[in-house]
């Protein structure tokens, strides 16, 4: 099948369904479950493009600063923020930003001279100048943690604990009841396991289980406005649904071409009215 043709189902699935009615938690999960289909074609068309890039030539950001570079030595018991969460570079998160990028630690991040700059930071400071300040906050990794010490001061690194969440049974009972017929017109018309409600399930609670680690940073923090690039993975939908819960404005900042299959932008009606919506409030 090509992504068009999940596409169709995506839509063919909300004409059927009341999509509107999966929610858990109060969190629109109709999202969540449209994400599945993306995920389904993308991880039988990425192995083959993977193995392209595998060669020599593909090394991650990370690992082109090489084995040597130093790493940093953490006290996180000193780092804690609560009991889900913890912050490196306190002296950074005591000054409120303006805007807080959320960057991935391989995927957004371009080595330079031995160190790693964000391109989405670094535009926007080059855009507004001095009128906003803008920090960064990336999952910890030693040697990220390392470089940045010596050239960005500016980026926070957090680590995050996926607690279980406390979920109403009758919630889950509604949503697994509904995922399981979605999943059965899914996987009847792709002729394969598109959705499988147990992984489904186990994948919905992760998501929940880092709400909490992300309330807690966000409420040290305290950002006005929090902006990412490709939203739509578990830890950045929960740290949506964080964010929405602190009212503050989430922005997703385009990477790549857009058309009309670029599935992670198209068509995300169907959300539960009076649930959070774990998609940004923004696409800029």
């Amino acid at each position: 099948m090509r992504i068009a043709d999940y596409i169709a189902l995506a839509d063919r699935i909300k004409e059927r369904f009341d999509v509107a009615a999966l929610s858990v938690g109060g969190v629109a999960m109709w999202p969540f479950v449209r994400l599945l289909l993306f995920f389904a074609h993308e991880h039988k068309h990425l192995p083959a493009l993977q193995g392209q890039l595998k060669g020599e030539a593909y090394r991650t950001p990370i690992d082109a600063m090489g084995r040597d570079a130093p790493r940093a030595s953490v006290d996180w018991s000193s780092a804690r923020i609560g009991p889900s969460a913890a912050l490196l570079d306190r002296r950074t998160a005591a000054a409120r930003p303006d805007i807080l990028v959320m960057q991935d630690p391989n995927d957004y991040l371009v080595p330079t001279d031995g160190s790693l700059v964000e391109p989405l930071r670094a535009g926007l400071r080059e855009q507004f100048g001095e009128r906003y300040r803008i920090n960064g906050l990336v999952s910890f990794h030693p040697l990220l943690a390392a470089a940045s010490e010596r050239r960005d001061p500016g980026l926070l690194h957090y680590a995050a604990n996926m607690r279980r969440p406390l979920l109403a049974e009758a919630d889950l009972a509604r949503f697994m009841r509904k995922l399981g017929e979605i999943a059965r017109l899914a996987n009847a018309e792709t002729g394969e396991a598109t959705i499988v409600p147990a992984d489904a399930l186990c994948w919905m609670q992760r998501m929940m289980g880092f709400v909490p680690a992300f309330t807690e940073i966000l409420e040290h923090v305290r950002p006005r406005c929090l902006m990412m690039q490709s939203s739509l993975g578990l830890e950045k939908l929960a740290l949506t649904v964080a964010a929405k819960r602190a009212g503050i404005t989430v922005v997703d900042h385009q990477h790549g071409i857009f058309r009309a299959e670029s599935t992670l932008y198209v068509d995300w009606g169907g959300s539960s009215s009076g649930a959070i919506d774990p998609t940004p409030d923004v696409f800029w």
